[in-house]
C-alpha cells in the first residue's frame, strides 16, 4: 500500500474497486471479495489474480507493477 501511494495509485485501485458493478448477485459477491482482499490481505502476491485484475484496469505493464512490487518490498 505505501508503495502504491508512492506511486500514486493508492486512490485509483480504491476508485476502481468502489466502480465495481453490483448489477448481478455474482458481481456483487465479486465486489466483497475484492473489498475484503483490499482491506485485509496481510500481503500482496505479485501472482494474485486479484493482481492481474488491477494491473488490466489500471492499464500497467507487467513492468511496471514489478517496479511497484520491487518498491514495496524495500518499504519498512
Amino acid at each position: 500500500r505505501d508503495a502504491l501511494n508512492d506511486a500514486q495509485l493508492f486512490d485509483t485501485v480504491e476508485a476502481i474497486i468502489a466502480g465495481m458493478p453490483e448489477t448481478t448477485d455474482q458481481e456483487v459477491i465479486d465486489k466483497k471479495k475484492m473489498n475484503d482482499w483490499w482491506n485485509h490481505a496481510p500481503n500482496f502476491r505479485r501472482e494474485n489474480i486479484r493482481i492481474a485484475t488491477m494491473q488490466a484496469a489500471m492499464g500497467l505493464t507487467d513492468e511496471e507493477v514489478d517496479a511497484i512490487f520491487l518498491a514495496a518490498s524495500l518499504v519498512d
